[in-house]
């Protein structure tokens, strides 16, 4: 049984998370916003955030392998032990919440 054992550096690994949950936070409040401010309704709202929400994941993503040093050939496998499930779904929870908010807040407000 040859399993890669990967360890990552657990004040690095804190660092990381605090820094993807501030980016999907601030994403959300702005999709939210968006939402709101387009008058969104129901299931366009939901489909809305699963694309917006997919969206700035994929962003993310593409910013980790892209912007890096050159000498060093990092993937996203070396600052987040699970890609997939952290980055594009952690916190799914939390960030409903902040879209929804958002969302039906601004949406009061213009309406």
């Amino acid at each position: 049984m040859n399993q890669d054992k990967r360890q990552i550096f657990t004040p690095s690994k804190i660092h990381n998370d605090k820094i993807l949950d501030y980016y999907k936070d601030i994403s959300c409040l702005i999709f939210g916003s968006a939402s709101g401010i387009l008058q969104l309704k129901a299931i366009n709202g939901l489909i809305y955030f699963l694309l917006t929400s997919l969206m700035s994941s994929l962003l993310f993503h593409w910013a980790m392998i892209t912007f890096r040093n050159n000498q060093y050939k990092y993937g996203l496998k070396d600052f987040y032990i699970n890609p997939i499930s952290e980055v594009y779904l952690g916190n799914i929870g939390k960030q409903i919440a902040i879209f929804t908010m958002m969302w039906c807040l601004l949406s009061a407000l213009i309406s």
